[in-house]
């Protein structure tokens, strides 16, 4: 179910760019299959609509660490 979820969240986020709490949804998802690279993205999708939030600029740098750790 998680996959239709990561579909829905995705063709919600076409429309809505903006929408904070839709990018941290699909990037726990991401982080929960494991899939840094696509977590990543949202990150910086995030860090583009608020980039002094403090929250997400450390949880970027963690998948960025996570992301080092596993290659």
């Amino acid at each position: 179910m998680t996959n239709d979820a990561i579909s829905m969240l995705n063709k919600y986020l076409e429309i809505n760019q903006v929408d904070e709490e839709a990018w941290v949804e699909l990037c726990d998802m991401y982080l929960s299959k494991q899939n840094f690279l696509k977590a990543q993205y949202c990150y910086e999708e995030l860090l583009s609509v608020n980039p002094t939030n403090y929250a997400h600029n450390i949880k970027y740098a963690e998948i960025l660490y996570s992301q080092a750790i596993a290659t």
